[in-house]
């Protein structure tokens, strides 16, 4: 989606430009089906917990929306519907992930945004295929703990992966004016969950009568953010579609273009100034330009002068790329941090914030994870599980 045509819809000197073939019509379809589902995703997985709340107040079937998480929706004899409604769910943010990662440009490859949100959405298929359960007494649990620990991971991810995806936007000048409402919403996100770790999961918390409300609000300022984001997907695909039928336009009025967008033939295509009768400055093919702007690196560097690092010290990417002197200071390049350790260390915080607020919701957990050999052994010869 980055790449771009140079449209010359009049002139006499013209010919045919080498197509980009990684842009084609059926690209722009597509990429609103992905948008329309990061759209449709959050619209639909709350119609369909706040309709099952109501439904189950009404027929009294012992559910508090106020009180109860929406994952307690998945226990009982109408949990089948919940367990889809988080299937669908999981599979629409998925998609819509997959549009981040065409319709975002990727300044390095550690810019993992768009698959940290593919794999918020593998979490919530997790979530539709181990659910809770419910015994006779009416008591709702989790028998194998999978769907407590999942969901643990997710509401402390969500935040993090919309400050991930911001970083990756502010590369992008398209996304620039959300990057500061993604970064806040997920320091947001991420803080009501620690809050809602502290003060409403367990039992004797204060805010603990009101755990659904306070989950509810944490996945409302969840859900604006992705529909504010995929409304924006959604408007640069059709944008996109827009210029791309321009160009096939004007490329089917040419006699020789056959459908490819049409350049300068003479000369001026191998880099000078644009043709009479041509509106815009050529562009060859992508290889090319690529190869000219290495060449004229290169003779830059050379008469600069490539720069030596001293003693003891590698020299910096702005260094090895460009082949000029960094302007930075020696101190602050020694303490120069690349993006993957930045990775690393978020994981490692957040695997421990996890292991923290396990702790601090142990309220019947210990006795859960030592039930689970048990269980297991129950199932494997037979029996049920207590």
């Amino acid at each position: 989606m980055s790449k771009q045509y140079d449209v010359v819809p009049e002139g006499p000197n013209c010919a045919v430009a080498q197509p980009d073939r990684s842009l084609t019509p059926q690209t722009f379809p597509r990429q609103r089906v992905l948008a329309a589902a990061g759209i449709c995703a959050p619209i639909l997985f709350a119609l369909g917990f706040v309709m099952q709340g109501f439904l189950r107040t009404d027929l009294r079937l012992g559910y508090n929306p106020i009180a109860q998480e929406v994952s307690d929706l998945t226990a009982g004899p109408l949990g089948w519907v919940q367990q889809v409604n988080f299937l669908v769910f999981g599979l629409l943010v998925i998609a819509f992930g997959i549009g981040l990662y065409r319709g975002v440009r990727k300044a390095s490859p550690w810019m993992v945004g768009p698959a940290l949100v593919v794999w918020n959405g593998i979490e919530l298929i997790i979530a539709g295929l181990f659910p809770r359960s419910e015994n006779v007494a009416g008591h709702i649990y989790d028998p194998l703990g999978v769907h407590m620990m999942n969901g643990m991971l997710f509401f402390l991810s969500i935040g993090i992966v919309l400050v991930m995806l911001s970083f990756q936007l502010a590369c992008d000048e398209r996304w620039r004016n959300l990057v500061i409402y993604t970064r806040v919403t997920g320091i947001l996100v991420f803080v009501l969950n620690v809050l809602n770790g502290f003060f409403a999961e367990a039992t004797g918390d204060p805010l603990h009568p009101w755990l659904g409300l306070f989950q509810r609000t944490i996945l409302a300022v969840w859900f604006l953010c992705l529909i504010i984001l995929a409304l924006r997907l959604w408007r640069l695909g059709g944008r996109d579609a827009v210029e791309m039928r321009q160009v096939t336009l004007a490329s089917n009025n040419h006699p020789e273009s056959q459908g490819f967008p049409i350049l300068p033939s003479s000369r001026s295509a191998e880099g000078g100034s644009p043709l009479p009768g041509c509106g815009v400055s050529p562009q060859k093919p992508f290889f090319f330009s690529f190869a000219r702007r290495l060449r004229r690196r290169a003779k830059e560097g050379r008469k600069l002068g490539t720069p030596q690092a001293p003693a003891g010290r590698p020299l910096h990417p702005f260094e090895r790329r460009t082949g000029k002197p960094c302007p930075e200071s020696d101190h602050v390049l020694t303490r120069y941090m690349p993006r993957w350790v930045i990775i690393f260390v978020l994981i490692i915080l957040l695997i421990v914030l996890t292991v923290v607020i396990i702790e601090i919701t142990n309220n019947g957990m210990g006795d859960m994870q030592m039930a689970i050999p048990g269980y297991l052994s129950a199932i494997a010869y037979g029996g049920q599980a207590q």
